[in-house]
């Protein structure tokens, strides 16, 4: 590590290291910057898609409770959700007999 001497001598350096890191620095910021941002638009992303699943799945039981079975459709592409509502059908049918 130097030692400085003056104040003046100290500045130097540091807007000497400043020319040789500075771009890198800010690179770096602006990328974990937009990382963080990414990351919590994801997050925000997969939180709004399964509640929507978790709204689709509550219509499905109203549908089925009314006695549409063709509601199972609705939940195209949440297959938790899907066999969820199927056993509830196949429990509806059974008490129907």
């Amino acid at each position: 590590m130097d030692v400085y001497t003056t104040e003046e001598q100290q500045v130097e350096a540091i807007k000497k290291w400043w020319r040789d890191n500075g771009k890198a620095v800010v690179f770096g910021a602006v990328v974990g910057l937009g990382a963080l941002y990414g990351w919590r638009y994801f997050q925000s992303q997969q939180v709004e898609s399964k509640e929507q699943a978790s709204q689709q799945y509550e219509q499905t039981l109203n549908s089925i409770e009314s006695g549409d079975s063709a509601a199972l459709s609705q939940l195209e592409g949440h297959q938790g959700y899907q066999a969820l509502a199927a056993l509830n059908l196949a429990k509806k049918q059974v008490e129907q007999g």
